[in-house]
């Protein structure tokens, strides 16, 4: 995946998770975090992505119909955005969510915005 900015995390919580108004500042939210903040930084230089974006996130076959993993998608791209990584979830042109290598639980592959393939 050329040009893709590919970082293995461990897999976010679902949303189904969050405590009511807390959000991302439930206790699994806050935990979870800090164990991808350590993720990236061992990664070194990332990305900061201004625009339109596109996202791959796969999470391990393995773990396939064993959890709902859209859920999983919004602390993921709160986490995105709070990091800088990308301006705005909004932003997201395409999202892709896969099942396969994700030897951390979730890796997340993002770039700017092609345009339609």
């Amino acid at each position: 995946m050329t040009d893709w900015f590919v970082l293995d995390i461990p897999r976010p919580p679902s949303v189904n998770r969050f405590i009511g108004k807390l959000g991302n500042k439930s206790s699994c939210v806050v935990k979870w975090r800090a164990r991808a903040d350590q993720h990236l930084r061992a990664a070194g230089k990332y990305p900061r992505i201004i625009g339109p974006y596109e996202i791959v996130v796969t999470f391990p076959l393995f773990r396939f119909g064993v959890f709902d993993a859209e859920n999983c998608i919004k602390a993921l791209s709160d986490w995105l955005q709070s990091r800088e990584i990308i301006k705005n979830d909004r932003h997201a042109a395409r999202m892709e969510l896969n099942w396969g290598a994700a030897p951390e639980g979730c890796r997340v592959c993002v770039r700017p915005w092609r345009g339609a393939a």
